[in-house]
């Protein structure tokens, strides 16, 4: 290398130095979610978005959430955490970032920051390189990714039917609906959902909501039924009883969103304990884990089906990876709204000069993003104004 060319690579490296990380608490356009199932609790859809910019003004977008909490704690992770591990570095080694900023947020909960800012790190380095995650990743295995529509709400069966209706004439290919009230109640729902709906698939979720005994017997409805997965039947913590629900059951049996990073999936992979898993983007640490997470379940052979119920950015992170996973092509449609107008249409992306990326086409798909990086543009001036003071 001469002396000219290896001055202008220094000079290279320079420029794609992370000069500033900042961060804002998005306003949610919704009040609080109550996403019913075997943990009632009311969901917060604020977000927090982060920003990466480079020396060259070169800018890269993620985001997180921690719903059930204050955002202003994720953005001080962020700031505080995160922020002075950044400062200075090549923005281009992501590797290399994720891994510092494991070893310093793996012990202290710092996870949902850490994926947004692994997410802005990605939108940012395709950016640069003017593509699209997916053609980062080894270019898409699938032209789109199939939705299904996650209805939670504790709603009456009568308005479950509706909703499912609904979901299908707006050309949802499946839906989710929250269980987790009663052995009984669920099963005889579970029940009455199939025979207003003989072939729309359903999937159903307990959030963790029983113990073993009891998921077993809202599982043989499931297999009786014929229900697409049960998600969560018990809590994600007792991986030994999601392996003996399992075991009992034909129903496959689905989770993971809670958990992070993909270290995490040797015990589920050694009991045997799922068949589906649901990683969130916006929790298991951001791109960089769902890229590993996927490479493993395709080893594994099992199905990667993101836990999509996230804020923008997010889920177009989930989307890039399902278009591109050997398992993948499946990824879930959150309804956060109580009476939607359109089903299809995602809601919690006031701050993005175009939200249509991120909606269902009409024959039931997510359309594969082209721009460069995650595909979308953050609106800065809706940001400054749906910015909440902390």
């Amino acid at each position: 290398m001469t002396e000219a060319s290896s001055h202008q690579a220094k000079q290279q490296v320079s420029a794609l130095r992370i000069r500033e990380v900042e961060a804002w608490v998005i306003r949610s356009p919704f009040p609080s979610i109550d996403i019913g199932g075997g943990h009632a609790v009311h969901m917060v859809p604020e977000s927090v978005l982060v920003r990466i910019t480079t020396e060259d003004g070169h800018e890269g977008f993620g985001d997180s959430w921690i719903q059930q909490s204050d955002a202003a704690i994720l953005r001080a992770g962020v700031l505080y955490g995160l922020r002075p591990l950044l400062i200075g570095a090549d923005a281009r080694q992501i590797s290399a970032l994720w891994s510092l900023m494991w070893r310093s947020t793996r012990n202290f909960g710092l996870h949902p920051a850490l994926s947004a800012v692994d997410i802005a790190l990605w939108d940012l380095k395709g950016r640069l390189l003017g593509a699209p995650l997916v053609q980062l990743f080894g270019g898409v295995a699938r032209a789109q990714v199939d939705a299904y529509a996650t209805i939670p709400w504790h709603r009456p069966q009568d308005e479950q039917v509706r909703l499912i209706a609904a979901a299908q004439a707006r050309g949802f290919h499946g839906v989710k609906v929250a269980i987790g009230h009663g052995v009984r109640e669920d099963s005889e729902r579970i029940a009455a959902l199939r025979a207003a709906h003989p072939q729309m698939p359903f999937a159903v979720d307990s959030n963790g909501g029983y113990d073993v005994t009891d998921a077993i017997q809202v599982g043989q409805a499931c297999d009786e039924y014929k229900v697409r997965w049960f998600e969560e039947p018990v809590p994600y913590t007792n991986v030994a009883g999601l392996a003996t629900v399992a075991a009992r059951l034909r129903t496959p049996i689905s989770g993971f969103q809670s958990d992070t990073a993909s270290y995490a999936l040797r015990r589920y992979l050694d009991a045997d304990a799922l068949s589906i898993y649901q990683p969130s983007l916006d929790k298991c640490g951001g791109i960089t884990q769902g890229l590993r997470i996927a490479a493993v379940l395709d080893a594994w052979g099992r199905r990667f089906v993101p836990h999509s119920a996230a804020p923008p950015l997010s889920f177009m992170a989930a989307l890039h990876i399902s278009a591109t996973a050997p398992t993948g092509g499946l990824m879930e449609f959150f309804v956060p709204e109580r009476e939607p107008a359109d089903l299809g249409r995602y809601t919690m992306a006031p701050h993005l000069k175009d939200a249509s990326p991120l909606c269902l086409t009409r024959d039931g798909f997510i359309a594969i993003p082209e721009n460069p990086g995650l595909g979308v543009e953050v609106d800065m001036t809706a940001v400054r104004e749906l910015a909440r003071d902390v």
